[in-house]
Parts: C-alpha cells; structure tokens; sequence
C-alpha cells in the first residue's frame, strides 16, 4: 500500500523495473511484497507517473544531446576517438537513468 491506509486496491503493472526487484527481493530470500494504490490515491498516483514519465522523456533527450556533443567535439578538437564514443555513452547512460531514482509504478486501470 502506498498510502498504508487499505489493504486493497489497484495493483501496479509489472514492468522491467518491478520484475527486476521482485527477481532481486526472490534471490535475497526477502518476503515479497505488492505495490497497492487505494481508490482515493490513484488520481495522485496517475499524476505521479505521469511526472516520473515526463521526466524519463526528457532525461532521454538530454542524454542523446550529451552523447551527441561530445562526439561531435571530439570530432571537431581531436579527431574520432573510441574513447570518446565510450565517455559518451557512459555519460548519455548516467543520464538516462537519473529518473528512476524517483522510478513510480503505473497502475493497472480500474476500469
């Protein structure tokens, strides 16, 4: 429960992110546990997701950009080099993963 306040409601789909840690709660012997939205707080949950996707879209286009002006500089300062296509793309990584710091579930639709 994310609210802790119901013990039903709407489940969160399982994506990569969730069969991931559920995969590493299973290994760990840790209990598992569900990721539950009660009634009231699905609106808020929806907008959450919502954010969390924006923020995964522009987190995206920042790392293409990054990725794309070191290369380019690169290019331009000191020739094609590998090692700045892998520091670009460690960077261009490093970036797109920001979001999932803040990583929210999305719920299976009510309907």
């Amino acid at each position: 429960m994310l609210c802790g306040q119901e013990k039903s409601g709407t489940p969160a789909q399982a994506d990569f992110v969730i069969g991931t840690v559920r995969k590493l709660r299973g290994t760990l012997n840790l209990p598992g546990k569900r990721t539950i939205a009660c009634s009231q707080c699905l609106p808020e949950c929806k907008k959450r997701r919502a954010e969390f996707e924006k923020k995964l879209r522009s987190h995206r286009i920042g790392a293409g950009i990054f990725f794309l002006i070191l290369v380019a500089g690169s290019i331009a300062y000191a020739g094609f080099g590998l090692r700045a296509v892998l520091a670009g793309l460690a960077g261009a990584a490093l970036i797109a993963l920001l979001p999932y710091a803040k990583y929210f579930p999305e719920f299976e639709s009510a309907d």
